[in-house]
């Protein structure tokens, strides 16, 4: 059941999921995949997310989290060209 939540949650915030990446990471691809590495990352631990309001709290952090380390990733790259 707790899977559905997950699922149901991310389905209805998927757009305002995007924006929030979008506004992180410069490239629409880059905020994308973002986004689904955030649903993949949570899915494994779909079993202990017992309501929408955690789903979504938990979703928008990994998102987050995930979009930072994507620039931190590109930050390491361009200072180690120079």
């Amino acid at each position: 059941m707790s899977g559905k939540i997950l699922t149901n949650t991310f389905t209805a915030m998927r757009k305002k999921l995007l924006r929030i990446a979008m506004h992180i990471l410069p490239d629409e691809d880059d905020a994308a995949d973002a986004l689904q590495d955030a649903f993949c990352r949570l899915w494994p631990r779909r079993d202990n997310i017992n309501s929408s309001a955690e789903a979504e709290a938990l979703t928008t952090t990994t998102l987050r989290n995930i979009c930072i380390d994507k620039i931190k990733c590109f930050y390491i790259i361009v200072i180690e060209g120079l």
